[in-house]
């Protein structure tokens, strides 16, 4: 039986800044897998029943119905339009623009804080985004459909980017915090348990035994939301069973009902994220989930997160 390893004392973000050094980091890569969190679709060919690809496609389904309609990828208008339309008007307006990634990499590396790419994001309301690219469009997707939760994200992002900056036409450190890191991860390959149950999420809270999760799923009482758009990139691909970093919350809205689960889900991680006590290592209040298929209901198997 494999069960959640026990949360260890709580440090500080700012001590997380602080501290450059990652004794975390032999244990984690391992734990997390290299395509858990950094998928890279290699075929760029379109595929219009990219949607159909997974069961676990389904938080971004009602925001990527229009692109299933499409023969080619979509430009940054379209995904403009997609944003607009679905996600929440408690933030800023976003739009997707050209990203400049080609630009010489001495350039990149000495840009100050607003012009990176939570920078961009924060203080002038741009997404860059690669033309043609699985990795951006689904992205994209998430920031629509999880808008509330992307801002928060990027704007903690920002602030801590803010702490680093080493100045004009300076070079950056070579290496992100530890807060960087969880952020990142979750960002990119994140999932949330939303349990429907207050006596099971307060058991399941307590046990730390994810042995219940697969029981809790088929009884009706929990639903695995996937975040991170690099693990949806995996089923698109066709690579399947990613692995991603979990946060479990206590949910009100009915677990069936797609589009009030994702509204509610996106709530509570912004909360979760705007929180400076919450997200400060890639190890504190995560367990490792990996996604498998079954089309009847999903399937999950556990792993504990120990270093």
């Amino acid at each position: 039986m494999l069960n959640f390893a026990k949360r260890r004392g709580h440090r500080s973000c700012d001590a997380a800044r602080r501290s450059s050094k990652k004794p975390w980091a032999k244990g984690l890569a391992p734990l997390l897998g290299r395509d858990a969190v950094c998928g890279s679709v290699t075929d760029d060919a379109w595929n219009s029943d990219f949607l159909a690809c997974s069961y676990w496609m389904w938080p971004v389904r009602i925001a990527g119905h229009e692109l299933s309609l499409r023969s080619s990828f979509p430009g940054n208008a379209e995904l403009d339009d997609i944003y607009v339309r679905i996600a929440s008007d408690e933030v800023p307006r976003l739009r997707f623009v050209q990203d400049d990634s080609k630009l010489p990499q001495r350039r990149r590396l000495r840009r100050p804080a607003d012009q990176r790419y939570d920078g961009q994001i924060v203080t002038r309301h741009e997404v860059p985004t690669r033309g043609e690219n699985w990795h951006d469009v689904l992205n994209a997707l998430c920031f629509a459909t999880f808008s509330r939760a992307k801002w928060a994200l990027h704007s903690r992002q920002y602030r801590a980017l803010k702490h680093l900056d080493p100045g004009v036409d300076q070079r950056w450190p070579s290496s992100r915090t530890r807060e960087q890191d969880a952020l990142t991860i979750f960002d990119e390959g994140g999932l949330v348990v939303a349990v429907a149950d207050k006596a099971a999420y307060a058991e399941l809270r307590q046990s730390r035994d994810m042995k219940q999760l697969n029981a809790l799923t088929r009884a009706g009482q929990a639903r695995v939301v996937p975040f991170g758009h690099a693990m949806l990139e995996h089923f698109v691909s066709g690579r399947g069973r990613p692995g991603g970093s979990a946060r479990i919350v206590y949910v009100s809205a009915p677990l069936d009902a797609d589009m009030l689960l994702t509204t509610e889900v996106d709530q509570l991680l912004a909360t979760l994220i705007e929180d400076e006590n919450e997200f400060c290592t890639p190890q504190e209040g995560f367990v490792r989930l990996v996604l498998s298929e079954a089309w009847e209901y999903p399937n999950v198997s556990y792993q504990s997160l120990s270093s």
